[in-house]
């Protein structure tokens, strides 16, 4: 009241009109009884020079005419205030002016924060006006190319990106438990914990060695020999010879293979050799991979080395099915129909690529198919008596009928839990049928009765009996996969999705490691003796290791610090320290990316308080990381 008496006097307040003129103010009288006045911007300064504070830093915004590049000074007991009163700048953008543009600019509109790569996304609106009124948001993240101006919401493709635009981890797969946005697990950041076991017993037995061994230093080009099956008992074995495994290194390429030794076998043909290199191109994911044969004497004997894929931690199908432990009373426990046509279908796929390769299999035996992982076949020692019994081969057609019979027999023998069910096979198929489908022993009979072979006159003539002759041609393994046709559609399906959880599973290691090489860069960073300024006097060595400015409480890197101590060194408030995985993952994520959520950092002595975005954190961050990185570059040159 004392205010509005000073300025008109005496006289009473008038009616407002319409027609007075606008009254402007020429004085402000200063008294001693009156409130300071916040005056509004005079129309008359329009036309003045844009005013640009000295020191204010990266919280004053430039005029398209007066811009000019940071100072570099920073100033953290301002930097609240600045915040709060000015938005913030980006070197390089111009901000759009409010004036209407011309229409050849929106003809042809420019995007000037284009530069920046990492800030592309800051001068774009965050909601959209609809007709009625309504705000819609705007997912920064969304696959549109265009946004509500008709400009391009990202970048050029062909131009600089930067190498990460995501702060989240995306699960790829499908998901069986259900569980609230904001619920998370530990094992949801990380790979499962059974597999990771079973992934590092394999690391393991892959290094394994023995100190005080007695097997050869070297067999050709392999050392560092491991036996893997010392408690074989040393006699003949399948291949007529005893038989050895030991797992090797190669000095050629570094990698570790098995090698199998047929004890005492002497070569007596070359041909034999040269007939078991058809072997190396056989390729299939049901077939332990071959690669070399050749002879010597490194174990004091005349040897046979077959040089084959390594498979860790395997097993064949005997030691799981019928060894002592698993043949008790009870029998081993019922394996499911299931996996039975999961055997079959995968060893079908194996005999179709030696099949088709003018070959034959001749290991189709529990003994020699190995179980690398769960329900996990792979047909392991082809070719081994292809040079063991080269001069007593019989017909290949034959053989290959025969790998189909041991087929049979393999699968009645798991199926009745007996190794030598295939001796009364009908009493056998009698048994399954209790427990198995009635195609499953349709299968099984059809494997193990093959049709008699044509007798030489038949094959010059089928015509006289093409009953014999179409039964005899199609007693093949093309025949077999196309009567199970749906059980490798079922096979093939679980396969992508074990595909899909094994590449969900790389996933949250490709986050971990990358949040490695983050935490990697913030160590490199936090805590240098010479860090900051000096960095950039790369040409003066003895300014290098001394101690920067940049770390103080008015140094730019000193926030960095105040990050560590918030994403790290958090306490309750009884002074505990607070464990929170779910919480330093989240905040590195969120650096990682540099999003505009702020984050408040208190300093030690709780005396400065920061509130400062990731993006601003991240930006200081990279900047400290390139000014280490150019020093480390310029003294390797």
């Amino acid at each position: 009241m004392s205010q509005q008496l000073c300025r008109n006097g005496p006289h009473p307040k008038r009616t407002l009109n319409v027609e007075s003129p606008a009254f402007t103010p020429i004085f402000t009288p200063k008294t001693t009884h009156a409130q300071p006045v916040k005056l509004g911007i005079s129309p008359k300064a329009a036309a003045a020079a844009t005013f640009t504070p000295r020191g204010s830093g990266p919280g004053t915004p430039a005029a398209v005419s007066h811009s000019k590049a940071s100072s570099g000074e920073f100033f953290p007991q301002q930097a609240f205030q600045v915040s709060q009163q000015f938005s913030e700048f980006v070197p390089g953008q111009s901000f759009m002016p409010h004036q209407t543009e011309p229409a050849s600019s929106l003809q042809s509109p420019t995007i000037p924060y284009a530069s920046d790569p990492f800030l592309s996304q800051q001068g774009l609106p965050q909601s959209i006006s609809a007709l009625d009124g309504s705000h819609q948001q705007i997912n920064p993240y969304a696959q549109s190319a265009q946004s509500v101006t008709g400009q391009t919401f990202y970048q050029d493709a062909t131009g600089f990106k930067h190498p990460l635009n995501y702060h989240l981890y995306a699960s790829v797969g499908p998901r069986r438990d259900n569980m609230l946005p904001y619920q998370r697990a530990s094992a949801d950041f990380f790979i499962a914990d059974d597999l990771r076991e079973d992934l590092q017993k394999k690391s393991d037995a892959g290094l394994q060695t023995f100190a005080n061994s007695t097997l050869p230093q070297s067999v050709e080009y392999f050392h560092s020999l491991v036996a893997l099956d010392t408690n074989s008992p040393k006699a003949q074995s399948t291949f007529g010879y005893p038989s050895w495994v030991y797992k090797a290194t190669s000095s050629r390429d570094g990698h570790t293979y098995a090698l199998r030794r047929i004890e005492g076998f002497r070569l007596t043909s070359e041909a034999a050799i040269r007939n078991f290199h058809a072997w190396k191109r056989v390729s299939n994911a049901s077939i332990v991979q071959v690669h070399d044969a050749f002879t010597g004497r490194w174990f004091g004997d005349s040897s046979l080395i077959v040089v084959t894929d390594y498979h860790p931690m395997s097993q064949t199908l005997a030691e799981k099915y019928f060894t002592p432990t698993r043949l008790g009373r009870a029998g081993p426990p019922v394996v499911p129909e299931n996996d039975l046509w999961g055997y079959i279908v995968q060893l079908a796929s194996a005999l179709k690529a030696v099949h088709e390769a003018g070959l034959a299999a001749q290991t189709v035996m529990a003994s020699k198919v190995m179980v690398t992982s769960k329900n996990r076949l792979r047909l392991n020692g082809c070719g081994v008596l292809d040079v063991v019994a080269f001069e007593q081969r019989r017909p290949t057609l034959e053989l290959q009928r025969s790998d189909l019979e041991d087929l049979g027999r393999l699968m009645l023998s798991i199926a009745a839990r007996n190794p030598i069910a295939h001796q009364t096979s009908e009493k056998a198929l009698q048994l399954i049928s209790r427990t198995y489908s009635e195609r499953f022993r349709l299968c099984l009979a059809w494997l193990l009765s093959p049709p008699p072979p044509l007798p030489t006159q038949d094959l010059v003539s089928p015509t006289e009996q093409p009953e014999q002759s179409q039964a005899v041609s199609e007693y093949n393994i093309n025949t077999l996969l196309n009567n199970i046709a749906d059980k490798v559609v079922s096979a093939f399906d679980s396969t992508l999705q074990l595909e899909d959880e094994l590449t969900n599973d790389l996933k949250r290691e490709l986050e971990n490691g990358r949040l490695v090489r983050l935490l990697t860069k913030l160590n490199v960073i936090l805590e240098r003796p010479e860090s900051g300024s000096t960095l950039g006097s790369s040409t003066n060595p003895a300014l290098l290791n001394q101690p920067s400015s940049a770390w103080s409480e008015t140094g730019e890197r000193y926030p960095l610090k105040l990050f560590r101590d918030y994403v790290f060194h958090q306490v309750d408030q009884e002074g505990r320290p607070v464990l929170d995985l779910g919480h330093i993952i989240t905040c590195l994520n969120k650096l990682d990316a540099g999003i505009d959520e702020n984050v408040q950092l208190v300093s030690r002595d709780e005396q400065s308080i920061f509130v400062m975005s990731y993006k601003e954190v991240k930006r200081g961050f990279e900047s400290a990381w390139t000014e280490i990185s150019k020093v480390s570059s310029a003294r390797r040159r």
